[in-house]
């Protein structure tokens, strides 16, 4: 729909493009916002744990205060280094679909092969 009301000039967070002082936009970017903001503790613990297990660590360090510091720290160091949100986006979506198209496959393949214990 963006693309369609502002054509090519379009910017990549399509509310940016609407005038600062139109009420309908800004309350859409309050929406937003609120999304984001509840949307956060949400993503922030699977990630934790996921990479406390990717670096093989005791399970209780991801329950740890000191690791979940030390993660949103990392998150919001990455958020506040200027990286384009369409970029992080694209980076995103091109990994998990190389996951799904690549990798996933030859995973499951590979476990179908694998002798049962009933063999």
């Amino acid at each position: 729909a963006g693309f369609a009301t502002f054509g090519s000039g379009s910017l990549p967070l399509i509310l940016s493009n609407y005038d600062p002082a139109d009420p309908l936009a800004s309350v859409a970017r309050l929406g937003v916002a609120a999304a984001v903001l509840c949307e956060f503790p949400l993503l922030e613990r699977p990630f934790r744990e996921t990479a406390v297990e990717v670096l093989r660590l005791d399970s209780s360090v991801a329950r740890s205060p000191a690791t979940a510091v030390a993660s949103v720290g990392l998150l919001c160091g990455i958020a506040a280094s200027n990286v384009e949100l369409d970029t992080l986006s694209a980076l995103g979506g091109a990994t998990g679909g190389a996951l799904l198209i690549y990798v996933a496959p030859a995973l499951m393949s590979l476990r179908l092969r694998r002798p049962s214990a009933q063999d």
